[in-house]
């Protein structure tokens, strides 16, 4: 592939399929498995990033928090019935915000939530629009 790609694109390389998670402006300077652009498919688990700066949440992906400060930002996406995405922490200390804008959180209106470090885990999947992430 060259040229402009956006997400979420997936391709199949080396036998595998990847989805990307960051959009790119020339696609052959990122390769799967090398690139952070990019999230394995096919390995049975769900598809992971680790992130050190602020990032949009892409539906079906466990973030992994690698820096204090970022946000993770979701209120932009478009939610889905049956959509996923988790959030596990990787800092030690500090804190990090995520953003749901007017997506609900267990039917509350949450806007940004910092998180201080400690936070282990988050697993969220979409229900509707009046229970939002549950």
């Amino acid at each position: 592939l060259t040229g402009a790609l956006s997400k979420p694109a997936c391709v199949k390389h080396e036998g595998r399929f990847w989805m990307l998670l960051s959009n790119l402006a020339d696609v052959a300077v990122s390769e799967p498995d090398v690139s952070a652009d990019w999230t394995a498919l096919d390995t049975g688990v769900s598809p992971t990033q680790y992130i050190t700066s602020n990032a949009t949440v892409v539906p079906g992906v466990r973030y992994i928090i690698g820096a204090a400060g970022i946000t993770l930002d979701m209120s932009a996406t478009t939610w889905l019935k049956g959509d996923y995405f988790g959030v596990r922490e990787a800092i030690g200390s500090g804190t990090y915000t995520l953003n749901f804008g007017t997506t609900k959180d267990r039917t509350q209106t949450r806007g940004s939530v910092v998180i201080t470090a400690g936070y282990r885990q988050l697993d969220r999947t979409y229900e509707d629009a009046t229970r939002g992430l549950i």
